[in-house]
């Protein structure tokens, strides 16, 4: 008998079903469940999200899908190779999905507002959300491993000359294309402009929109502007051949003739090649 199908259709369906360490990595019942317990059902018998075996749901809450919806499009407990543990979503308030997600392992998700993915976007593993009332990701978010975001200080202060009470809840927005560096903390009220780069380490504390030009990059704590004019290259195959080069060549640095190249294209192609 001729088993070698057999074997090709193995391999091809192994990523879906066993990860690196030769674990289950997709739990099929629960992806079943909430998908139909979640969404309408013409969205759900697509299966768009994707919940793998490391996964906790304590309450899954008001789920969302926006605009074309694809199989798998939104991966949940993912990866888990810079964090241990389980990935644990407490949503008591509503997640919109606006295209494709992967929240990696270990992630924490503890949502009693609104959270807004507008797509593409990526976050590793053991990043932490703590939102009471509102965060917005751009499109072609990317956030670090071990960063927290949190819109609320969780308690209220008096000051006692004053009198003055302030609110311990504000809005995040982050835009387009922002890069979060490693064990950043994103704290209330931030807002950033389209393609920000924040440094591994951080901590952002305000509305950067007013100081910080677009391409932009922030550094410290507090996060203050520290370079202009880097744009992250999202482009999985772009980024492959350059660190073949780099790897072969020895060089610290190349030029890229920028006339009549499609910038957009150079940096974003295949962005999200592996969900």
């Amino acid at each position: 008998m001729n088993t070698e199908w057999l074997k090709k259709l193995f391999y091809a369906v192994k990523p879906y079903f066993i990860n690196w360490r030769g674990s289950l990595r997709i739990n099929l019942p629960k992806t079943i469940w909430y998908n139909f317990r979640c969404l309408p059902l013409g969205q759900a018998c697509r299966l768009p999200l994707r919940i793998h075996s490391m996964v906790k749901v304590y309450k899954m809450g008001k789920i969302r899908i926006e605009g074309k919806v694809s199989h798998a499009m939104i991966s949940i407990g993912g990866y888990n190779l810079k964090g241990q543990g389980y990935t644990k979503i407490l949503n008591r308030g509503e997640i919109v999905f606006r295209g494709k997600l992967i929240l990696g392992g270990g992630c924490v998700i503890d949502n009693a507002g609104q959270i807004v993915f507008e797509g593409e976007t990526l976050i590793t593993e053991c990043v932490t959300f703590l939102i009471q009332r509102r965060l917005h990701v751009g499109e072609y978010g990317r956030i670090g491993f071990h960063s927290m975001i949190m819109d609320t200080d969780y308690h209220y202060m008096i000051n006692i000359h004053t009198g003055e009470v302030r609110d311990n809840c504000r809005e995040i927005v982050l835009g387009p294309y922002n890069w979060i560096g490693g064990r950043t903390i994103v704290k209330k009220g931030v807002r950033t402009p389209a393609y920000t780069i924040v440094a591994a380490g951080s901590m952002l504390t305000k509305d950067y929109t007013a100081t910080l030009e677009p391409f932009g990059t922030l550094a410290g704590s507090p996060a203050k502007p520290a370079a202009s004019g880097w744009r992250r290259i999202y482009n999985i195959t772009e980024e492959k051949r350059l660190g073949k080069h780099f790897r072969e060549s020895g060089a610290e640095a190349i030029s890229i003739d920028l006339e009549g190249l499609d910038l957009d294209a150079f940096c974003t192609n295949d962005a999200l090649k592996y969900v």
